[in-house]
Parts: C-alpha cells; sequence; structure tokens
C-alpha cells in the first residue's frame, strides 16, 4: 500500500464527516472515551494515506492506530452481548 496521499471524492469526505460528528455524539453521551478518528474515518472508507494527510500523522502512525483500534474492539465484549447473557 502507498503511503502517497489521493484527493478523496466529495461523497467520501461527505461521509466521513458525518461519521466523526455520530462517533463524537455517541462518545458524550455515553460517557465513555469513544474509539480513535482514525478508526472512524478507515471506517467511512477515507484511504489511511488521505487520513495521515488530514490528521497531520505519519502513515505508519495511522496505520498502526487502526490497526490497535481493531483488535482492541474485536477484544472487547459488545453491550449487546452483555445484555442478553
Amino acid at each position: 500500500m502507498s503511503s502517497t496521499a489521493t484527493q478523496p471524492d466529495e461523497t467520501t469526505l461527505l461521509r466521513a464527516l458525518v461519521a466523526l460528528q455520530i462517533a463524537e455524539r455517541q462518545d458524550r453521551s455515553s460517557g465513555e472515551a469513544g474509539c480513535p478518528s482514525e478508526l472512524v474515518l478507515a471506517d467511512a472508507g477515507v484511504a489511511l494515506a488521505d487520513i495521515a494527510a488530514l490528521t497531520g500523522r505519519k502513515y505508519e502512525t495511522v496505520k498502526t492506530t487502526v490497526r490497535r483500534a481493531r483488535e482492541a474492539s474485536a477484544e472487547k465484549p459488545s453491550k449487546k452481548k452483555a445484555e442478553d447473557g
């Protein structure tokens, strides 16, 4: 995967902005720390190189942040499962 930033299309950017707003609102309402913005953007379809450019972070740092956040969320049991069990 190249670390060269591309020009994201308008749909991807709009999706990313909405995803960030939703994540921020959920964080405020739950009172808990949410997932990193890098993960929210990646899940919204923004390329890692674009996330690095948008956040001013190195590509490898963004890649590591997203990987670790995904690993952490996979290890955490969901609230739904906890409520059902």
